[in-house]
């Protein structure tokens, strides 16, 4: 017969017939069998009886096979993390409710855990970045109903006009920012987001100022400092049930400014259609009062709230001898600020050749490999400035896999071939449509 291995990998010699059929083969046969089952057991009863080592006797197989014996107590627990399909669904959720976990790629990373000790302190938990039942559950219903807003099923607020009754969609979604979102008003004031941190975010504004404020802008800034000067608020309010304000329920809080106490009361105020610089907008009118109101200063404040850009499109200051100040929103500049320079120019190239070339109605699109979201631009009517040159509202709308965004702007052009540019960003041009002045 050929030769073949046992199955322990021991050769087994040529035989005759004569050898094979023989009482002595049978008997060899039968003993290394024998040998081979009981030797282990053998083995591990002189291992527990107190014999540090196997002896020499025992073959290599059953030696192979006692070397992963280890006494009890004597093992070290092997660390065990969260399952992956729980940690990207956090993952997922904790990025719908606009913290940043890092890649949603299932693993349990530093930024994954910041994200999550965020939340948990926005929320009322404990705070110590650990996967549980309660914070899955707990992430699952906010982000659900994150979900439920978004897709027209929200709160909604009605309000007649004269000419008939406009419903805004979504009115209780919360505000959404991302690091180097550049807001551009019609003052001359440029706003941007330097970080995001849970619902605290750390704005910068051209002139120099910074403050840091809550997501829900009705709540006061935190601190704030700049060219005239630095100082630090303090509201006695729970963020937490401060959004989305209930028609008819004021909220009431308490402001400690500088030891000067003041007493707030926000509520809804209306609902209406509004036109700015950026576009045409259903908004939400959240108006705030205070009282004392420092010397000179408002003593109400109204924010046009857009459900559809995720922030106020215009603020009215009403002061105490009746005289009010308005800012309009004239656009957003998205931010790229970790883009490589390349891709920041093609997305601005792409916006440039859509305004300077597709009429109303039809739209361009722009996408890279080193960005992770696509983009949608969609121009308006072309419509000629008071200044000589042409102007078109648009659209820019970036879709990822965890939400989409609009980004609104009004565009101007004081000379054919010349860039398309929103009035008043005070950007270089580096980083998107850049600065433009009435002398063109």
């Amino acid at each position: 017969m050929l030769q073949r291995e046992s199955l322990f990998g021991m050769k087994r010699s040529r035989q005759t017939c004569a050898d094979r059929n023989g009482p002595a083969a049978r008997r060899s046969a039968l003993q290394p069998a024998l040998f081979r089952r009981f030797a282990p057991v053998v083995a591990c009863l002189l291992l527990l009886s107190g014999c540090a080592n196997p002896p020499d006797w025992i073959p290599e197989w059953a030696e192979g096979k006692l070397a992963i014996f280890v006494p009890s107590g004597e093992t070290e627990p092997i660390p065990v993390g969260p399952p992956r399909d729980e940690v990207l669904t956090i993952q997922s959720d904790l990025a719908k409710l606009g913290y940043d976990p890092g890649p949603v790629d299932g693993m349990m990373g530093p930024r994954t855990e910041t994200a999550i000790r965020e939340y948990q302190k926005a929320a009322g938990m404990e705070v110590d970045g650990l996967v549980t039942e309660r914070l899955i559950a707990s992430l699952a219903a906010a982000a659900q109903s994150e979900r439920t807003m978004r897709t027209g099923k929200g709160a909604a607020l009605e309000a007649s006009l004269g000419s008939g009754v406009i419903l805004v969609e979504n009115a209780g979604i919360l505000p959404l920012y991302n690091v180097g979102d550049a807001y551009i008003w019609s003052n001359g004031q440029v706003e941007t987001v330097a970080r995001v941190a849970g619902n605290k975010l750390f704005w910068r504004g051209d002139d120099g100022t910074r403050y840091t404020a809550d997501r829900n802008f009705l709540i006061p800034p935190a601190s704030w400092a700049g060219p005239s000067g630095s100082g630090e608020a303090y509201a006695r309010v729970d963020t937490r049930a401060s959004w989305p304000l209930k028609a008819g329920t004021p909220l009431v809080f308490d402001v400690d400014n500088g030891g000067n106490l003041q007493k707030w009361m926000c509520s809804i105020d209306r609902s209406e259609r509004v036109s700015v610089p950026a576009g045409r907008f259903d908004v939400v009118a959240l108006a705030c009062e205070r009282n004392p109101a420092p010397a000179g200063e408002w003593v109400r404040r109204e924010w046009l709230y857009a459900p559809a850009v995720r922030h106020y499109v215009a603020r009215i200051d009403i002061l105490a001898g009746g005289g009010r100040r308005r800012m309009e929103l004239v656009g957003i500049r998205p931010g790229a600020e970790d883009w490589p320079p390349a891709a920041r120019a093609g997305l601005d190239r792409a916006i440039q050749d859509t305004l300077a070339n597709l009429p109303d109605g039809e739209h361009g699109q722009w996408s890279s490999t080193v960005v992770k979201e696509e983009f949608e631009i969609r121009p308006g009517p072309i419509r000629n400035s008071r200044g000589g040159g042409r102007c078109r509202r648009f659209d820019l709308t970036a879709r990822s896999a965890e939400n989409s965004r609009t980004y609104p702007a009004l565009a101007c052009t004081w000379s054919v071939g010349k860039k398309w540019r929103i009035p008043g960003d005070a950007d270089d041009g580096s980083n998107g449509l850049s600065r433009v002045n009435s002398a063109g």
